[in-house]
């Protein structure tokens, strides 16, 4: 089981990924038409393996010791997914 600091913190990071993102869908409202197509797929994108990531956490949390191989890499796959993908920059024309 994660140690408490550990749980904090990812609680913490999930939580300044979402603001990110909140601020990527402010930016759409400046893109021109075509470029904010393209960049609405990218945030699309980021708010699902957001989600995704935030269930497999609460999924770990909630585990008992025999189930927690599986979903520890299960989340681990998501955190590296997400924050590769918010690390990209919204796409441009």
């Amino acid at each position: 089981m994660m140690d408490d600091l550990a749980v904090r913190r990812t609680e913490a990071q999930l939580t300044l990924w979402k603001q990110e993102i909140k601020k990527r869908e402010v930016k759409l409202q400046t893109l021109g038409r075509e470029a904010r197509f393209a960049a609405v797929l990218h945030v699309d994108e980021l708010r699902v393996m957001l989600v995704t990531a935030r269930d497999r956490f609460e999924a770990l949390q909630a585990a008992s010791t025999g189930n927690r191989d599986l979903l520890t890499v299960e989340f681990d796959r998501a955190w590296k997914e997400l924050e590769a993908a918010i690390h990209r920059r919204m796409p441009r024309p």
